[in-house]
């Protein structure tokens, strides 16, 4: 797994970012001259004809994933009989993704050519082979293209599957699905508004070590990602109150590990009664295709600065990471103390984004990861990644600080703003 563990490749990837983004304005600035000229319907146009069996059902899937037949979007894929049968078993093809195509209404599977007035009807144009985006054909429509090859370039392929339904949502819409995540907060708000401090628990090889603390049962315990695998852990701690997570690839994705992290979590709400906390524009997409975790859901919205969210603004900045993206500004707007465990960070000589506890990862899924979304790991270059990461997050203890809240941290921890706050204890 070169693209994950190698070395980085700083000038291809500073390439790729460059043309992205070119590639980007290009298209706003062609979408300053174009007309509206889409039906009324919302829609995406898949680009383009698809010319093999494999990548037909590899693509088909994820949209079967990221715009569930609840949605109303209608997907219109064209192909070429000759070459694809579209009544081919999915999961014959689907070799790192779980297959959730079965049928969709929604997808439309056209045996032929495209056409000037399907580009031009569709309110988004998805582009499936990148060597295809600057086809002649785009051109007059590159305002609306979407580059969803996962070959292309960092998060673009990972953050359409993951956004791209809330963004063809109107805006009465999306007022319905945050009123969902508004009424959730206040109801976990008023249900837990005795605490006054909460636990953060990490991923990292220290996590092992909680069984050497006792966590007040009158405290919030936030978890993230797959550490509810634990089911141990998740049983000392008397059940966590929130599970937090916000990758595309890891957590919103088709591939095989993000199903079974999804199983995971719904398991552990049913059990433990708990809520879960993501960013809001994902809130449509697991409603869609998770109907049942709809009364435990808080979807997070965007700011641009630094927030702690509260009952009237439910802000948080995105990051790249979820303990200053979610965790940090949660457990800062509930808890006056803020114990976090886990969070080692990254030591000199490590070739991934940091090191995670064996314990409670996924480890036999990781490479349907790796596979499905080669790009993301490509144009990561994680030194940098650290960099930000760990400045961001003194900024964001030193607000929580400057606001009141106390942060300690249980586990000893590479991240300066972590070694400075480390006491190996419950004060």
């Amino acid at each position: 797994m070169k693209h994950v563990f190698g070395k980085r490749n700083r000038i291809a990837i500073l390439f790729r970012k460059i043309e992205a983004k070119c590639y980007k304005i290009l298209g706003s600035v062609i979408g300053l001259f174009a007309k509206s000229s889409q039906s009324g319907n919302v829609s995406i146009l898949v680009f383009p004809e698809f010319v093999s069996n494999e990548e037909f059902a590899n693509c088909i899937n994820k949209f079967a994933w990221s715009f569930p037949e609840d949605s109303g979007i209608e997907i219109e894929c064209h192909f070429d009989e000759e070459k694809v049968n579209k009544e081919i078993e999915f999961d014959g093809f689907l070799k790192n993704q779980k297959k959730y195509f079965f049928g969709n209404k929604n997808i439309k599977l056209i045996s032929s050519q495209l056409d000037w007035k399907s580009l031009k009807n569709a309110t988004t144009i998805a582009v499936h082979k990148k060597r295809s985006r600057y086809s002649l054909k785009l051109l007059p429509f590159l305002w609306k293209v979407r580059i969803v090859d996962e070959n292309y370039y960092a998060l673009s392929e990972g953050n359409f599957w993951k956004f791209g339904y809330y963004d063809l949502l109107s805006g009465g819409e999306k007022e319905f699905y945050q009123k969902i995540s508004s009424d959730n907060f206040r109801q976990f708000v008023e249900a837990n508004k005795h605490k006054k401090e909460a636990y953060v628990f990490l991923t990292g090889p220290s996590f092992s070590s909680y069984p050497k603390f006792k966590f007040s049962v009158n405290s919030y315990k936030i978890v993230c990602n797959t550490i509810i695998k634990d089911t141990e852990f998740l049983d000392y701690i008397g059940g966590p109150d929130v599970i937090t997570f916000a990758d595309p690839v890891f957590h919103f994705s088709s591939c095989n590990y993000a199903h079974k992290f999804r199983e995971m979590v719904i398991k552990t709400v049913n059990k433990f009664d708990c809520y879960i906390a993501v960013p809001a524009a994902t809130v449509p997409l697991l409603i869609g295709n998770y109907p049942e975790i709809k009364s435990r859901i808080i979807g997070l919205r965007r700011s641009e600065k630094i927030s702690f969210p509260s009952s009237d603004a439910m802000f948080v900045k995105p990051s790249g990471s979820i303990i200053t993206f979610i965790m940090l500004p949660l457990a800062t707007s509930l808890a006056e103390k803020v114990y976090i465990l886990g969070a080692d960070g990254r030591g000199k000589s490590e070739n991934y984004f940091w090191k995670h506890n064996n314990k409670v990862q996924l480890e036999n899924l990781k490479e349907s990861v790796f596979t499905t979304h080669p790009s993301f790991f490509r144009d990561r270059d994680y030194a940098d990644h650290y960099k930000e990461h760990c400045d961001y997050l003194e900024e964001v203890i030193k607000k929580g600080e400057n606001e009141g809240t106390n942060y300690y941290s249980l586990t000893e921890s590479f991240i300066p703003a972590l070694k400075d706050r480390y006491i190996g204890r419950v004060k």
